[in-house]
C-alpha cells in the first residue's frame, strides 16, 4: 500500500480520493489563517 501525505488538506478530498483508490493517507495539514 503506497502512503501519502495531504498539504493543505481543507475539508479532505483529495484524501479520501487517493484512499478510495487504495493510498493511505498517513497525515493531513490544513493551515488556517
Amino acid at each position: 500500500m503506497h502512503k501519502i501525505v495531504d498539504l493543505f488538506a481543507g475539508c479532505g478530498g483529495m484524501s479520501r480520493g487517493f484512499c478510495d483508490a487504495g493510498f493511505e493517507a498517513v497525515i493531513a495539514f490544513e493551515k488556517d489563517e
